[in-house]
């Protein structure tokens, strides 16, 4: 089962291995690419239209707001961490 809200889903399957120190965090699998900037050459990366920036900017805060009042604090933010949903054209 998982909890959706806005954009964002999280599947809330926390598998805790009393055999380790890890805990396993299952999410559901999201078909797209990462926010990660793609570099042209070595001095030159990708550029993303301003519009498309502040959709995906707002799209992170929403995520953001809803984690927060959750009591959830990501730890890693990051554009490698992110993902556009190529279905829905949406950052997760």
């Amino acid at each position: 089962m998982y909890v959706c809200a806005c954009h964002l889903c999280v599947c809330p399957q926390v598998i805790d291995d009393p055999a380790s120190d890890a805990l396993l965090l299952v999410m559901e699998y999201v078909e797209g690419i990462t926010l990660h900037p793609k570099r042209l050459d070595s001095m030159t990366w990708e550029r993303v239209p301003e519009a498309e920036a502040w959709r995906r900017t707002r799209d992170v805060l929403q995520g953001l707001d809803y984690l927060h009042y959750h009591g959830v604090v990501h730890g890693d933010l990051k554009p490698a961490n992110l993902m556009l949903d190529t279905n829905t054209r949406q950052v997760r």
